[in-house]
């Protein structure tokens, strides 16, 4: 399984923003400067982020982008899923050439099956809040927000 750069860039964005005291707007521009994309690519995935009910936004010289909703009830699925779309493990697909086996093909299907419940269970229980809490005890990072 491989994570596409639109949910890694769509995660970091989502992480910028959380980390923002509720009610505050940022810019576009420095949520991809924070997040490491180009702004214009940025702006394509908040408009699937505030399409999905994750992100406000508000135009205007005083305007910018900021969660709809708590860190903690926003879940890293609902972000991977805003941006990518359904998350399903698919098999590669089979060489032309590859001798059918209906039974390993069977098999075969029903471990993406059981795979793609695994790693749906995982990301649909961890929230944005966790994914910032994790990120931050990696950075070493001290929170003395009053």
């Amino acid at each position: 399984m491989k994570i596409t750069s639109k949910t890694e860039h769509a995660l970091r964005a989502m992480r910028v923003l959380g980390r923002r005291p509720a009610g505050s707007l940022t810019r576009s521009a420095d949520i991809a400067e924070a997040a490491g994309a180009p702004e214009k690519y940025l702006e394509a995935l908040l408009v699937d982020l505030r399409k999905a009910g994750l992100v406000d936004s508000r135009r205007g010289p005083e305007g910018g982008h900021q969660l709809a909703k708590a860190a903690s009830a926003i879940t890293v699925l609902a972000i991977m899923e805003a941006v990518d779309g359904p998350l399903v493990l698919v098999p590669s697909t089979r060489g032309a050439n590859a001798a059918q086996d209906d039974a390993m093909e069977a098999c075969l299907s029903d471990l993406f099956t059981d795979m793609s419940s695994a790693v749906r269970a995982v990301v649909a229980r961890l929230s944005l809040e966790d994914l910032i809490q994790r990120a931050e005890a990696h950075m070493g990072f001290a929170d003395f927000t009053i």
